[in-house]
């Protein structure tokens, strides 16, 4: 029995302990990907606007911090986008880093594109807020050849400010559990002004 019970602590504290020890940063959720929504819906329109899809973050949660969930493992040509909403306008930079970069985005150490290709995939949404008060969705996508790698979109709330080194204000594990938190689709998103979403599109080319 008491090799039971010690599996199941152990199965427990696998499952929360961030990937980087006890003070690290919690697991991050996985992108949902546009095609997967899609398909999995009974209605094959393609007009999902007023659909409860993709990733979803609280502003209230996520200010002066960032969002990030895992594309995957990438390796060759692909073409890679994303599509965010945001209603409220909020002033967000969008970017898709792999893991070296996320690491020392989070640290606080200088990062940037593993590739030049991804750097079309970075959006500052302060620059267009104005042209995006009618119609508050942006979307990037690229065709590239990427270096095998996991990639993640990161959704940055003002965490960092530049892309050199400075000094940013670190979760601790107590601290990430409530950022860790994300809202399901059968969630009430009545307030949907304060929530952003998004989506990602993975495609590998036939």
């Amino acid at each position: 029995m008491n090799t039971i019970t010690n599996i199941a602590i152990l199965i427990v504290i696998i499952l929360i302990l961030p990937v980087n020890g006890i003070l690290g940063h919690h697991r991050y959720q996985t992108c949902e990907d546009y095609d997967s929504i899609v398909n999995s819906r009974s209605d094959s329109s393609d007009d999902y606007e007023n659909y409860n899809y993709g990733n979803y973050m609280n502003l209230d949660l996520y200010e002066g911090y960032f969002f990030v969930c895992k594309i995957g493992y990438i390796e060759g040509e692909v073409t890679l986008g994303w599509e965010v909403k945001n209603l409220l306008n909020a002033n967000i930079s969008i970017i898709v880093l792999n893991n070296d970069n996320l690491n020392n985005f989070i640290s606080g150490n200088s990062y940037g594109h593993s590739n030049m290709d991804l750097a079309d995939l970075y959006l500052d949404w302060n620059s267009r807020a104005s042209i995006n008060e009618a119609n508050p969705i942006e979307n990037r996508e690229i065709t590239t050849n990427l270096g095998g790698d996991n990639y993640y979109l990161v959704i940055n709330y003002g965490y960092r400010t530049t892309f050199q080194v400075e000094e940013v204000n670190q979760k601790n594990v107590f601290d990430n559990l409530k950022y860790a938190r994300y809202l399901s689709p059968d969630e009430d998103t009545s307030d949907d002004s304060a929530i952003v979403r998004a989506t990602i599109d993975l495609d590998y080319p036939d």
